[in-house]
């Protein structure tokens, strides 16, 4: 059987340019997951199942949160962008992420690609997650061909050392053969940080996901650590940073808010 899931062993590139200078290169490996498919790989997979004990879960609550308890996350997904302004059908949607590994799970950012029944894209809708267990959900809409490019205000506290009246610029492809991802944090003209996903393809199976973990064992595990980590250096390097509770009501739009932000009736 042909999949359109896939794996992406991927290089990470993060580069801060002001007010402090920092960057890393980390390499990792996530999922593209037809969510169509998610119940055929837990029955062909022995590495991907459904319970706790599996060394990879997929949980379609980790995404998404829903005040009106939609339990179907693709009908979540299509909540959203409706909501958002979509009017085209979405007949399937494909997810790069982080999957739990060993019940642990933690998605600094993740990509909903929706096509329509021709297979032809017509959004993206980035998922970006920090610390606090916050999510803010981003749609693109299609450009030219298979990319998507937009800029948008980020208001959303994703790491306490950037403004959150800055704004987010992508520049995405849908998976193929590759991954080229870009989300580039901006203040006016100047280029605040800079981060980038880059990655190629593997078919879906237990021996590359096997060789997958070998290479880059407990990867949520190590993506949380790497981020304290790096947090740490910044602030070793004394790189101004914001507490949560700062700018309450211009922190909008944020699902699973912080307790600082749940008794705000402007979020």
């Amino acid at each position: 059987m042909s999949l359109a899931s896939c794996l992406y062993e991927c290089e990470i590139a993060h580069a801060r340019q002001k007010p402090r200078q920092h960057s890393f290169l980390h390499r990792h490996f996530m999922m593209y997951l037809d969510l169509d498919e998610v119940e055929s790989l837990r029955t062909t997979s022995r590495l991907f199942g459904r319970n706790w004990l599996s060394p990879y879960r997929f949980s379609q609550a980790d995404h998404l949160p829903d005040n009106e308890n939609v339990n179907d996350l693709q009908d979540r997904v299509r909540s959203v962008v409706r909501l958002k302004g979509v009017e085209e059908q979405i007949r399937s949607i494909r997810l790069l992420t982080n999957v739990r590994c060993f019940g642990y799970v933690f998605n600094p950012v993740s990509f909903f690609f929706c096509f329509d029944a021709a297979g032809q894209s017509l959004c993206c809708l980035v998922e970006i997650g920090n610390t606090f267990g916050e999510k803010k959900a981003y749609l693109l809409k299609r450009g030219r061909e298979k990319v998507f490019r937009d800029r948008q205000q980020k208001l959303f506290y994703i790491s306490p050392f950037t403004e959150l009246a800055q704004d987010l610029v992508f520049d995405l492809s849908v998976p193929g053969d590759r991954i080229d991802m870009r989300v580039d944090t901006m203040d006016g003209q100047d280029k605040v940080v800079s981060a980038s996903v880059r990655g190629k393809r593997l078919p879906f199976n237990d021996i590359n996901l096997l060789a997958l973990t070998m290479r880059y064992p407990l990867a949520p595990m190590r993506v949380i650590a790497l981020i304290h980590i790096h947090a740490l250096l910044l602030w070793l390097k004394r790189t101004p940073h914001h507490k949560k509770e700062d700018n309450i009501e211009r922190q909008v739009a944020v699902m699973n808010p912080h307790y600082s932000l749940r008794n705000d009736t402007k979020r």
